[in-house]
């Protein structure tokens, strides 16, 4: 009989430990998990804090140079060491996250890059206030906290996913690991008292003899031994109630949780030991399970002398000799519980805050879409009577002129182009700055597009009897990937710069391969010029918008500070880098390294053009569709001018009629029309057209400058694409491609 009763009792005895050693763990990981959540929540706050500390810093600094209030400059020091605590504090806290290391290093950078640029201002106002106070009014900062902004989204974005990651674990532990360690616990005690219970009857059953009986108590005594035992120690409270409702047993935790002696709980009802439980739903609860055979499990929130605590509570049924009693197991979950809340309430913080960040993030593109229209709206507005001064002029420079007409038009012309340039910089930046610059990777001969770049400005460099020269590296690659009129934008940009600082002596433009491998190359382009160079304190502001290394160069070179800032970002864009070296008086050396995909050489030749229509042995006649009556009036002049006799009209009606009546060779369409779009013109052409076989090509002429208005033409069904001002050397070679040189007469030299 002992022998039989050995079995279950070590079972019992391993599902008790399994349920201690379940317990333990369960404790631990969910402080673990708990542990982790509130440090992703420390990470968005210290995120938080700094990004408040940089801003505060950059916002000071301009307040100081605008009102000179020394209060406002006394603070830069102190916000500079808060923002380097918050960063060494992050960066211990981002240890276990590579990608998010990463973005903390760039993001520290771009900080850095702030402050520096605070403290350069700082010390240009002790040395100028004036100067301070004309590039605080030029320069925004809006780029460099828009990239902190943008990189601080990114690291809030991977802790937001990783908090959602660590909550989901801690609710999985909570739910999962106490309930099985209760049932393991329920387990253990219900076979334990079920042997127990057997044993007694077998006892009452037969006839024993003394020898054997004793041997049969001894054992008993044995396994109550090992089940006192086993149920004082263990971390759960345990109890069993007979039919009545009366506790019959309890452990010694049992008593130790509610401080209370056995005497004040053995024999009484669950609402005589706690009072404050309501005795109908307990005593129904405790029916239900005896008659069902159910385990019952439920969480119950207990008023201890200690505080109050919440029990993960699992109650079943127990067959003994005598019919059946309830037994409970119970667990302290209230560190879980608390933990929950917690994590609730920060939930609830969390999403107040995505809240904020997608109301702040709705009303940047809101403001962003808003000022795109109003650039666009002011560049077409400013371009329009642009374009009739700068064509105007370029007619009357090809007629006759004395000495001093020339020059006064030549000044004209001039000043018109510089403030052109400048609307293309601030047009540039704006997409930029926007995102909406966008990279067209294409095949391209490097050497070429360099050739070319430096044909461009050799008139201009030979007008100030400089010598301009290419170095390059034919092992480069002949045929390569890449956005050649970026790079082509870069390039002219810093010779165009190296011809304005230079007075005399050479420019030399190069090319070389600093690495490769099978698939790609790194190329470094380099300027080298001998003109003024730059000291090392004012290369602080090479990169800033708006900003010149010495405000009487924009009196004496002129230009906007714009050029630089634009090639940096462009050359980022491209995954490259652009720096400078210099010295004063010697010269300057800009550099800039793009990684460059090689292509195969059969697939990169010149950029392909469209055949040119066959002249047949006469002008050609094409229409002008222009509502503003200046740029009629130069476009027919230019036109006439190239050999192209031209018909005009003022609307897309008056467009669409002029067609019916008569096929031209080409269409100039103008976007911007009263009543109906060229869009819609050049639609309701294409659709005339099908019912008759032939197709006119329609060159867009318009105003519209911004990213994707090209695109947009082309697709409405438009053939090619000029941005106003359009000058006569665009004009002759948009109609040679298109025509040929024989399908005008040339009335020009």
């Amino acid at each position: 009989m002992l022998r039989q009763n050995a079995a279950p009792i070590t079972v019992a005895a391993i599902l008790f430990i399994a349920a201690l050693a379940i317990t333990a763990w369960a404790g631990y990981a969910l402080n673990e998990a708990n542990t982790w959540v509130t440090h992703s929540y420390q990470v968005m706050a210290e995120l938080d804090s700094l990004y408040d500390s940089v801003e505060r810093a950059e916002s000071d600094m301009r307040g100081y140079v605008l009102t000179g209030d020394p209060n406002l400059r006394a603070m830069l020091p102190t916000l500079k060491q808060r923002v380097n605590n918050k960063f060494a504090g992050l960066s211990q806290l981002l240890t276990d996250s590579p990608d998010q290391a990463a973005l903390l290093r760039r993001l520290h950078s771009e900080a850095q890059e702030t402050l520096n640029f605070a403290a350069s201002v700082d010390n240009l106002y002790q040395r100028s206030p004036q100067a301070a106070g004309d590039l605080i009014r030029k320069t925004h900062g809006t780029s460099i906290m828009s990239a902190i902004g943008d990189t601080r989204a990114r690291l809030l974005d991977i802790e937001t996913r990783l908090l959602d990651e660590r909550t989901r674990h801690l609710e999985t532990m909570k739910f999962l690991a106490v309930p099985i360690a209760c049932v393991l616990a329920a387990s253990g005690l219900a076979m334990l008292l079920l042997t127990v219970s057997t044993t007694r009857l077998m006892l009452t059953n037969e006839a024993l003899r003394g020898d054997e009986l004793e041997r049969v108590n001894e054992q008993l005594q044995e396994s109550k031994r090992l089940f006192d035992s086993f149920m004082q120690y263990t971390p759960a409270l345990a109890w069993v109630k007979n039919a009545e409702g009366l506790i019959i047993w309890a452990n010694e935790h049992y008593y130790k949780t509610f401080q209370l002696r056995p005497d004040q709980v053995i024999g009484k009802r669950s609402s005589d030991v706690y009072p404050y439980l309501s005795q109908i739903a307990v005593e129904a609860s405790d029916e239900h399970i005896i008659q069902g055979d159910l385990l019952v499990e439920h969480v119950v929130s207990i008023p201890l002398p200690t505080g109050e605590r919440h029990f993960f509570v699992a109650k079943f049924p127990i067959e003994i000799s005598h019919g059946k009693v309830v037994g409970g197991i119970a667990v302290d979950i209230t560190e879980q519980y608390q933990a929950e809340e917690q994590i609730v309430e920060l939930n609830r913080q969390l999403q107040k805050h995505v809240q904020q960040l997608e109301t702040a993030r709705d009303k940047a593109l809101e403001v962003s879409a808003l000022k795109s229209a109003f650039v666009a709206n002011i560049s077409h507005e400013i371009r329009t009577p642009l374009s009739g001064i700068i064509g105007m002029n370029e007619l009357l420079l090809n007629t006759e002129l004395n000495d001093d007409q020339r020059s006064l038009a030549q000044t004209v012309h001039e000043s018109s182009m510089s403030l052109l340039t400048v609307l293309n910089d601030i047009l540039d930046l704006s997409k930029i700055e926007a995102g909406k610059m966008r990279f067209q990777l294409a095949p391209f001969n490097l050497k070429w597009l360099m050739q070319d770049s430096i044909k461009l400005m050799s008139a201009a460099a030979g007008a100030k009897g400089l010598q301009l020269t290419l170095e390059y590296d034919d092992s480069i690659a002949k045929h390569l990937i890449g956005d050649a009129e970026r790079i082509r934008q870069v390039l002219l940009n810093l010779i165009g710069n190296a011809v304005k600082f230079t007075q005399q002596g050479k420019i030399i433009v190069s090319a070389r391969a600093v690495s490769r491998n099978e698939d790609e190359v790194v190329v470094t382009f380099s300027v080298c010029d001998t003109g003024i160079g730059i000291s090392n304190e004012d290369r602080k502001y090479l990169f800033v918008p708006f900003a010149q290394v010495d405000n009487s160069n924009a009196r004496r070179f002129g230009g906007t500070g714009l050029g630089l800032t634009i090639c940096k970002k462009l050359v980022a864009g491209m995954g490259g880098d652009i720096d400078v070296r210099s010295e004063p008086g010697k010269g300057s050396t800009f550099y800039f390294n793009l990684p460059l995909k090689k292509h195969a050489a059969d697939q990169a030749t010149k950029p392909a053009t469209k055949m040119p229509r066959q002249a047949e042995g006469m002008h050609k006649v094409v229409l002008v569709v222009e509502d503003n009556p200046v740029l009629q009036h130069l476009t027919v002049m230019q036109l006439t001018n190239l050999g192209v006799s031209t018909r005009v009209a003022a609307t897309g009606l008056e467009a669409l009629h002029s067609v019916e009546q008569m096929r031209y060779d080409l269409i100039f369409m103008d976007v911007h029309l009263p009543k109906m779009s060229g869009f819609e013109v050049t639609e309701r052409i294409r659709e005339m057209e099908k019912n008759i076989g032939i197709h006119t090509p329609i060159v867009a002429m318009t105003a519209g400058a911004m990213e994707g208005d090209k695109q947009r033409c082309l697709a409405a069904g438009m053939d090619d694409y000029l941005s106003k001002p359009v000058s006569m050397d665009s004009l002759r070679a948009l109609l040679d491609k298109w025509f040929g040189p024989t399908g005008r007469e040339s009335k020009t030299a």
